[in-house]
Order: structure tokens, then sequence, then C-alpha cells
């Protein structure tokens, strides 16, 4: 399929609805970070293209806030209670009336010149129109849409410096008992998703191993255990190979750190005459990628 063309260049001639937008909404994200942020990662549908502004995502009900965290990727069905217990549902509100371009109304994709792709295809294109409305002379606050895995649940995008404040009405943990707890068993069965209870007990206080043998007190686990996992996954490839070419893509795709960094925190020896003169660790500076890579992983 071709790829969906960016904005064109007299959109800010062509018609757009625009709609009032005053209700709750509601957002996932991380327990130990705070529900209000507008992001410049450069890594979601509509953040800006260049960083020179942040975007907020959220929800406009609870199933939306829901599916568009822990089903992220199509085919995902299966959510741990770990994942659960580590994300919040915080419930928001803007200090005033938001004005939002409302792409779920019949029409406005074909008077704008896109299309569905605009909300399942390639990011670079989505954040080239996420800047285009960013930039459109009516200051609008963001962008209603559908969401990509359930178009009948609809999704916002706040443009940080447009949108007014946000004001946390309350959070919970996505696990907490009581009445989210029946909201969660009601999504869950809505999407016939399984949630996995992790396997508890395995690791005794005093075990010297990250990863022991279930079945072998005091032994590790069988080093053949997570190649056979990859297998049924239909991975190709080895843990060790995988993790290591992932943080390099990520290196290389998603961040501005130098190469030759990139590559001494993956242990390789600079040869020649200038691994000769290189003496440095530089221990500070790879521990900012470390750092970095680590924020990457715990926020996926």
């Amino acid at each position: 399929m071709d790829q969906m063309p960016g904005p064109p260049p007299d959109i800010h001639d062509r018609k757009i609805t625009i709609i009032e937008f005053n209700d709750r909404m509601f957002r996932t994200h991380a327990i130990n970070r705070s529900p209000i942020y507008f992001g410049k990662s450069g890594q979601h549908r509509f953040d800006s293209p260049d960083g020179s502004y942040g975007v907020l995502y959220a929800g406009r009900d609870e199933y939306c806030a829901f599916i568009e965290t822990f089903a992220r990727a199509a085919g995902s069905t299966t959510i741990t209670t770990t994942e659960l217990k580590n994300r919040c549902l915080a419930e928001l509100k803007a200090a005033r009336t938001l004005r939002l371009v409302d792409l779920t109304q019949s029409g406005t994709l074909v008077r704008l010149g896109a299309d569905a792709r605009l909300f399942s295809g390639d990011h670079t294109i989505s954040q080239k129109w996420s800047k285009a409305f960013y930039d459109h002379p009516f200051k609008i606050d963001g962008l209603l849409y559908p969401s990509r895995l359930d178009p009948a649940k609809q999704a916002l995008a706040l443009f940080e410096g447009h949108a007014p404040k946000l004001v946390e009405l309350g959070r919970q943990i996505w696990f907490a008992g009581g009445p989210l707890r029946r909201l969660l068993a009601e999504i869950v069965e809505h999407y016939a998703l399984a949630v996995i209870e992790e396997q508890r007990g395995v690791r005794g206080a005093d075990d010297e191993y990250v990863f022991p043998a279930p079945l072998k007190p005091g032994q590790p686990l069988n080093a053949c255990a997570f190649n056979n996992i990859l297998r049924r996954l239909g991975f190709e490839g080895t843990p060790h190979g995988i993790a290591r070419s992932s943080f390099r893509d990520w290196i290389a795709d998603c961040t501005e750190f130098p190469r030759d960094l990139a590559e001494m925190c993956l242990g390789h020896v600079v040869a020649g005459v200038e691994g000769a003169y290189r003496r440095s660790d530089m221990l500070e500076r790879r521990r900012a990628i470390m750092q970095a890579w680590s924020n990457f992983i715990v926020d996926l």
C-alpha cells in the first residue's frame, strides 16, 4: 500500500471540524510518574516531528485509556498482573473548555486530504500532520481521533503550550480492588484478553540467582529456557543477540548518543591506532546512556 501523503500546503485554508470538549478524560501512566505529562520522545503517533512541543495522550473513557496502553500491538491478548500493578488510571479535566480538531466526524478526513492511515500508518507522516494542526492559525488545543485498536473509542492528543492547565481529579492503580477491579474485569472480557498471574515463590530470599530453576533448588534456570520461549513466540535469534541488537537499534533510531559510546556500552573494543590512544572508560557518559535505556524499557 502506498504511503499516505503529508498535509497539503493549503491545509490552513481547508475546512476543519472543531468541537468544544468539556468532558473528563482518562490516562494510563506509570505508577511513579505524574499523569500530566507532555512527551517529546518522537516515538508516538502525534508527537512533534522536531521536538518543539510536547503531546499528552488520553482516552475519552476508561476503555480507550486501557486498550491504548496495554494492547498497543495488534494481536496482543495477554496482560500480566505486574503490568496492571505498575500502572495507574488517572481522571483528568481541563481548566477550561478544549477546542479540538475532530477527526472522528464523517467527511473530515476527505476534506483534509487524509485517510484512516493517519491513525494506523507511519508515525513520520502523522507527526507532520500534528505539526500542521499545531501551527494552525485557529490555535487549537489538540486532536480528537479514533483509537487504532478500537475505532469505536476516541482518544485525545493535547498540544503543550496550547492546551490549558489540566487538573487531576483522581487516580487508582489498575489492579486496585473495588469498583475499578470490576471495571477491569468488564474491559478484559470485552476485549477477550487474558490476565496472567506471575509465578510466585520461585526465587527465595537467599537465592543467589536472579532466575533460579523452579524444580532444582540452588541451581540456575536452564540456559535453553529463554531460547525455547523465543521460539514458541515465533522469534528467531537468541536472547543475548536480540537484547543487544534492540539496544543498538534504539541508540541509532531514537537517540542522539554518539556511536562510539554505544559501542563501548556493548563492550566492543576499538581497534587500531584509535584504540591504542583511547584510555578513558567514559563511565559517566555511558551511565547516562544506560539510564536513558532503562527509562525507555520501563515505559514500554
